[in-house]
């Protein structure tokens, strides 16, 4: 069965969101026949180029999302699988807010676009921390339920991560109790681990994965080695960690580098 289909081909719709939809092809890379116009970024934000991220069964290059393309400047066969893309009942796929949506990979049958949620509006549909929808556009061929040609494959929303090998993604956060200032050369962070842990912190497991610092944007990328063992998952506690910079903050933005998006506090 196709998945992914749409109130009246609206991608926009909660109704249309599937957690964890099947994909038939879940690793993109940039296609060297694609053609995109030069553009600007939607957002810098702190992708890490040379990084892969994580979108449920996607797989994205960070160079990919780091550019944001907007599915507007789309040409070439991205351009026509995006344009003829329909839902299973042959309404066509209708972008509400054209310009939220960025490309976020192609194959030789799929196109992957993306666009990021406002803070709460996935709630109830996807897994927690989603803070993106992603639809996928696939070939299909010989259905028995459908005529040959572009479909929308999958839409979901997910937690979109760096991808850190050994090492699990935990949810950080600026400390509130530790307010950095432009003169400060430390960040005080407050770093939750999201694996079952029995409840315990992750005192000694904390590891800074790297640390970007440019004139603007400071990214922090943290990760937790995992524990390991039999553990129960009542919820774990934050761990404070402290982050050493080498110049004073300024008025640079801090970037969750897991996430590619500007820290919070709780």
């Amino acid at each position: 069965m196709i998945v992914g289909r749409g109130d009246r081909g609206s991608a926009r719709s909660g109704r249309t969101w599937v957690a964890g939809a099947p994909a038939l092809v879940g690793a993109f890379a940039v296609a060297s026949a694609l053609a995109l116009t030069a553009c600007a970024p939607l957002s810098s934000l702190g992708f890490d180029d040379a990084a892969t991220y994580q979108c449920l069964e996607h797989t994205i290059d960070g160079e990919v999302l780091a550019a944001a393309t907007p599915v507007g400047d789309l040409t070439g066969e991205a351009a026509t699988m995006l344009s003829e893309a329909q839902h299973d009942d042959g309404t066509p796929l209708v972008l509400d807010d054209e310009e939220a949506w960025y490309f976020a990979g192609l194959s030789d049958e799929s196109l992957l676009i993306m666009r990021n949620l406002d803070a709460g509006e996935a709630d109830g549909y996807g897994p927690p921390g989603s803070d993106r929808e992603v639809i996928q556009v696939s070939r299909l061929e010989g259905a028995p339920n459908a005529a040959d040609g572009w479909y929308v494959t999958a839409q979901s929303v997910c937690p979109l991560t760096v991808d850190l090998g050994s090492l699990a993604v935990p949810t950080v956060q600026l400390d509130p109790a530790h307010v950095a200032n432009a003169d400060s050369t430390e960040l005080q962070l407050l770093v939750t681990e999201t694996d079952c842990n029995s409840g315990q912190a992750a005192d000694g497991r904390v590891k800074l994965v790297s640390l970007k610092e440019t004139a603007d944007t400071v990214t922090v990328t943290i990760g937790v080695k995992p524990r390991g063992g039999n553990n129960t998952c009542p919820g774990n506690p934050a761990t404070p960690f402290t982050v050493t910079l080498d110049d004073p903050l300024g008025d640079r933005t801090i970037i969750d580098g897991t996430r590619g998006l500007p820290m919070t506090t709780p």
